[in-house]
């Protein structure tokens, strides 16, 4: 089966704001043509299925590429920062809970949100419901958090190291062979 995960295009937010899941900011002004781009490269794929987080970043994107064709899934939503979304991450940092998810964001969740360990496991679920089935070739319109979670476990490498070394640009496509 391959495995195509694609990252919504820019969205409107002011630098260094922190959002994830309850945030949930709308596409940047050039939406068309960056989309655009991300047809252009899944032009060769004949998909079965498609499925979207419910975020309107990535259901704008999944509309534009596929029409009203596509499931949505909550388990594709990116990481949730709680009490930190709409917040300036400069305001925040340097507080106690701050400074112990960074050291441990793995583990240890934001306040009233997640740690990368809730991330991974609902990005695992889903991959495994779709591992199941016999389709050949599946869209997924995400986040770079659920993009990177997915490159982590399909291809076993520790996330730290996926978040210190792989780069999820916007409208980035991810394929995998699953």
């Amino acid at each position: 089966m391959e495995l195509i995960f694609i990252r919504h295009t820019q969205i409107q937010i002011e630098q260094g704001v922190c959002y994830g899941q309850r945030l949930d900011p709308d596409v940047a002004d050039n939406f068309e043509t960056e989309a655009t781009k991300v047809s252009r490269n899944l032009r060769k794929y004949n998909f079965e299925m498609i499925f979207s987080s419910p975020l309107q970043r990535c259901t704008k994107l999944a509309e534009f590429l596929f029409g009203n064709g596509f499931v949505l899934d909550k388990r594709l939503k990116e990481l949730d920062f709680g009490d930190w979304e709409g917040q300036k991450w400069d305001d925040f940092s340097f507080s106690e809970h701050a400074l112990r998810w960074f050291k441990d964001w793995v583990n240890f969740p934001t306040p009233n949100g997640e740690s990368y360990n809730d991330l991974l496991f609902r990005v695992s679920e889903f991959i495994e419901m779709v591992g199941k089935s016999s389709l050949n070739e599946v869209a997924v319109v995400t986040h770079a958090g659920v993009i990177r979670s997915a490159i982590s476990l399909i291809n076993d490498i520790p996330i730290r190291k996926v978040i210190d070394e792989i780069n999820v640009p916007y409208g980035h496509v991810a394929r995998f062979r699953i």
